[in-house]
């Protein structure tokens, strides 16, 4: 079955590859979503075949395009401008270079997220079974690429309200940088140790906390599928932190 390549930025990437912690997926494992899911419909509604590579968008490639890129060609064929290995993933200085693009690590980085596409699409009455040439146009691409993040925001606010509940549960407090350490840990979301990059997604939490607040919130649900945030280690620490306390000169009310 084939698949397209959509460009997302690499935080959702890495969340959408992590999303079951049991069964994490390779970049080059692709993203399946369920019949008669949003994305789904988006995508089965919108795949067309593009046989010339040059007019397929760099939102969203088809599986014949990203072998290109694989083979270290441009999107659109011709002669090699890289060597490198097919079997490994490019990196985001890869990317660029094949984009024709100068890698800025000022910019928002990104990565192409591989996602299954179906073997039938209907098309104007009739059922069409799908290719490696086939991929997104552009405000669909857009569209789906709007979907993710917005699905990755949800996430993020249930997990930070989550997260809150549980460590005051427990009398633990923690503030928003470790908790935004916690959730870029769960879903392997890179972070170098650079304190500038480590600011910019601080800065980047804020907004993707105020960006699920705006959105339709019935989607927000608290339920079993979430981790318990509190492990039994930072209670027993906890307990402890308390039993100094009270040696001290007993615990102050609030």
């Amino acid at each position: 079955m084939p698949n397209i390549y959509l460009r997302v930025p690499q935080y959702v990437a890495a969340f959408y590859r992590h999303r079951d912690d049991q069964h994490p997926l390779g970049e080059f494992d692709p993203v399946e979503f369920a019949a008669f899911t949003h994305e789904a419909i988006v995508i089965a509604s919108s795949l067309i075949l593009i046989d010339n590579p040059a007019e397929q968008s760099s939102l969203c490639y088809s599986q014949r395009v990203w072998h290109n890129i694989l083979n270290g060609k441009p999107p659109t064929g011709g002669k090699k401008i890289l060597q490198r290995d097919p079997k490994e993933w490019p990196s985001l200085q890869e990317l660029c270079a094949l984009h024709g693009r100068t890698f800025n690590d000022r910019e928002p980085a990104f990565d192409y997220l591989c996602i299954k596409i179906p073997r039938e699409i209907p098309f104007n009455g009739e059922i069409r079974k799908t290719s490696a040439s086939y991929a997104m146009h552009f405000e669909s691409a857009r569209k789906l690429a709007t979907l993710l993040r917005n699905e990755f925001y949800h996430v993020f606010a249930d997990w930070c309200i989550q997260d809150r509940r549980s460590s005051n549960m427990a009398g633990i407090k923690r503030d928003r940088g470790e908790m935004l350490e916690r959730f870029l840990t769960q879903y392997d979301i890179p972070v170098s140790a650079d304190e500038r990059e480590k600011d910019s997604l601080r800065r980047m939490a804020n907004r993707w906390f105020e960006k699920a607040m705006i959105l339709p919130n019935d989607r927000l649900n608290f339920n079993s599928e979430f981790l318990h945030h509190v492990s039994e280690e930072e209670i027993e620490k906890e307990k402890r932190r308390r039993k100094r306390m009270k040696v001290k000169g007993g615990l102050k009310k609030i």
